[in-house]
């Protein structure tokens, strides 16, 4: 008898050993992805801020998601994650390190020394509506041969087209991109 409940009790302890790693690998994953989201996030924001080219954003982010997967992959081969899940937690937080990184210290590290840029709208447009009444107008100018789309108020919604060029106040960031501070519609 007592070894029919000991082998019992044997697998109990197994499955709710088992149990526990599934909630700490399900926790662990929960908080990649709300972080690396987080940090994207962030990252887009100040990079909406800075002429910098998308192919050095891709490259910035696939850099840092294949080191991220080989360390998850390597640190986390004990557990029992699948290679897919490893592979997406590994690009997700993985890229969103190094692009979130360089967004923040480009942006906050610049030199404070500003320069007055009057630029050539390319083209102006409205983004759709979304939940909010305003459709959100936008300038596309030109800066080092980096086209950028420049956001404004919703209050020039009907004029944006109106106007022929924009004032943007920049300083050099910290990784040598310009990031501008202030704009300013020009007729």
């Amino acid at each position: 008898m007592g070894r029919k409940s000991n082998r019992k009790k044997g697998r109990l302890e197994l499955r709710d050993a088992i149990k526990k790693d599934q909630r700490r690998q399900n926790l662990i994953s929960y908080l990649i992805l709300f972080s690396g989201s987080a940090l994207f996030i962030w990252g887009i924001s100040l990079f909406n801020k800075t002429f910098i080219e998308t192919k050095t954003q891709v490259y910035i982010t696939l850099f840092g998601a294949t080191i991220g997967t080989l360390v998850l992959y390597f640190f986390g081969r004990r557990k029992s994650y699948d290679l897919l899940v490893t592979l997406f937690l590994g690009f997700y937080l993985g890229g969103s390190i190094p692009f979130c990184l360089m967004a923040t210290t480009n942006y906050y590290l610049r030199n404070y020394e500003k320069q007055i840029l009057l630029l050539n709208i390319i083209q102006t447009g409205n983004h759709s509506r979304r939940k909010s009444k305003c459709r959100r107008p936008y300038a596309i100018v030109e800066f080092q041969n980096i086209k950028k789309e420049i956001p404004f108020p919703c209050e020039y919604e009907t004029s944006i087209s109106n106007y022929k060029s924009v004032t943007l106040t920049t300083s050099k960031g910290f990784w040598g991109y310009e990031v501008f501070t202030d704009k300013k519609l020009n007729d």
